[in-house]
Formats: C-alpha cells, sequence, structure tokens
C-alpha cells in the first residue's frame, strides 16, 4: 500500500513539474469562519472539464452549566468528511485559462460523525456515517499571479448508511437535506 501511494505521489510531481499537470489547491473560507476546515484538490482534466477531491473536518460543541453543581449538560460532534466532484465549465475557454468561469456539476460526500453527551455525569457516544449526492453550480476567477477564487452552492439528498447513534439524535444531525455553499480561495499550480 505505501509503495502503490508512493508511486502516485512521485507521477503526480512529475505531471506537475512538466507542466502537464493543472491542479487547484483551494480551503474554503467559509468553514475556517465557523471552526471548520475544508481543503480540496481539483484536477483539470481538459479546458471545461474538472474532477476535485475533498476533505473537511469540524467540531462543534455545547456546555450548559446551571446554577445547581448537579447539573450540567455538554454535548460535542465531531464531523469527518470526504467530497468528491465532477464540474463542466460553460464558460468559454481562454488561452491560458483552463477550468474557469462558471460551472454546473455533481458532488458526493460521506461523513463520518461522532457524537458525545455528558448528562449528570453520564456520558453517551455514537457515530453514523452518511452518504450524499447532489448538484452544484458557481463560479471561479483566477487572477494572472496564479491566485484563484471561487463561490459555489449545492443541494442534495442524504441517507444514512450506519448508525448508533443515541435515539432522536440522528434526524437532527444528519438529515436528508444537505445544502453547500462555498466561499474558497487558493492557488493554481501547473497553468
Amino acid at each position: 500500500m505505501l509503495k502503490t501511494l508512493l508511486l502516485f505521489l512521485s507521477l503526480f510531481a512529475c505531471q506537475l513539474a512538466y507542466g502537464q499537470l493543472t491542479v487547484d489547491a483551494k480551503v474554503n473560507v467559509g468553514s475556517l469562519a465557523t471552526g471548520g476546515i475544508n481543503v480540496q484538490g481539483e484536477f483539470v482534466v481538459s479546458d471545461r472539464f474538472s474532477l476535485t477531491a475533498g476533505f473537511g473536518y469540524a467540531s462543534d460543541g455545547l456546555v450548559l452549566q446551571l446554577s445547581d453543581p448537579q447539573f450540567s449538560f455538554r454535548s460535542t460532534m465531531r464531523r469527518l468528511r470526504f467530497v468528491p466532484e465532477a464540474r463542466y465549465y460553460l464558460s468559454s475557454p481562454e488561452s491560458n485559462a483552463r477550468a474557469k468561469g462558471f460551472f454546473i456539476g455533481g458532488y458526493g460526500k460521506l461523513n463520518r460523525v461522532d457524537t458525545e453527551t455528558v448528562v449528570f455525569g453520564e456520558s453517551q457516544e455514537g457515530t453514523a456515517v452518511r452518504a450524499v449526492l447532489g448538484v452544484m453550480t458557481g463560479n471561479k476567477w483566477i487572477t494572472k499571479g496564479g491566485v484563484v477564487f471561487e463561490l459555489n452552492a449545492g443541494i442534495g439528498a442524504g441517507t444514512l448508511l450506519a448508525s448508533d447513534l443515541p435515539s432522536g439524535e440522528s434526524g437532527s444531525a444528519l438529515g436528508t437535506l444537505d445544502l453547500r455553499l462555498g466561499l474558497l480561495v487558493g492557488y493554481r499550480f501547473g497553468r
């Protein structure tokens, strides 16, 4: 497995060094503002088509402590996700500007959610795996220096693949509707 990964990384580095591979490395600024991290690598296949692999992590917590020391409530949710995308760019391709402008596409999402709730000192933990398929649209701008700016939005439907969350948590934390809104900044390698 390690040899295969090293071979893949070596081929990727060679393609990038010879300018045959165009990759946009991006981070979702909106996620950073809310305490999460989402990073993406968009691989340009042709002037109008690209494939993207994204990874994200977020941790949310709620603590409630009343004046009575006997009562306390703490809830923590950690989400790890993998997000593949396929995009088709409708804007006319310009020289030196592949895969930019207005796009439409589809995305998938595979989430792993871990929860922990502590009430009166008793802890309940749970894990769920959720899959999503959706459609998206957006626009990407690239400066002459290679800086990438992107806005995107999408909507999809999700389903639970596996869950051992405490009763009542799966519906509120992992509903079937999936909404996306992205504000991304990055850099283009291998123009």
